[in-house]
């Protein structure tokens, strides 16, 4: 799911996986996509239709002239991992798991204790909703569709309790997504 195949007839010249690296990290995750990107020092492939096909048959990207321009290109538009997956979406799921992990630790390294109580709780959700409302300023997921579900502090086992863990805070979220290709029709009349 973090590994693409590109293909690259000449592998002297070509580096087309750290030129989209260091074209694309320097976007916050979730506000980009990896297809259709023009890479700077990477010359382009020369393919036929026929061998786009093929790449694209088999989940792979490449790089090449389309409408005038040198870009990625692959399957369902390119920038899909070896999974199926996109790499911006991989890039945004990690970012946005690390990205709670850090802000929860924070909660828990700033305070003297992170009581057992509603009130407790309530700390952690609030390091989750700003993480996840970071990821909704950065374009990774829609703001409206956030959902976060913390059970009271009554409702949780002894056993849990008992080890000091919490195990009932969950998030949904739907991803915004991107566009790469559009239909226009349009009617010309006299």
């Amino acid at each position: 799911s973090r590994t693409g195949v590109f293909y690259c007839p000449d592998d002297n010249r070509n580096f087309v996986g750290a030129a989209l690296m260091a074209h694309q990290f320097t976007q916050d995750p979730g506000s980009d996509t990896w297809a259709l990107k023009g890479l700077a020092g990477v010359h382009f492939s020369k393919l036929r239709p026929t061998a786009q096909a093929a790449i694209r048959a088999k989940g792979g990207n490449f790089y090449s002239r389309l409408g005038g321009l040198n870009l990625t290109q692959g399957k369902n538009g390119g920038g899909i991992t070896a999974s199926g997956e996109y790499f911006d979406v991989m890039r945004y799921v990690d970012w946005q798991n690390s990205d709670i992990g850090v802000r929860v630790l924070q909660v828990f390294a700033s305070n003297p204790k992170v009581p057992y109580t509603d009130p407790g709780i309530d700390l952690l959700r609030g390091a989750l909703n700003g993480s996840l409302q970071q990821g909704a300023r950065q374009g990774g997921i829609l703001a409206e569709s956030i959902v976060i579900k913390a059970g009271k502090a009554n409702a949780q086992s002894l056993v849990d309790k008992g080890q000091r863990m919490y195990r009932d805070l969950k998030w949904e979220a739907v991803l915004q997504g991107a566009i790469h290709f559009a239909k226009i029709q349009g009617t010309l009349t006299l």
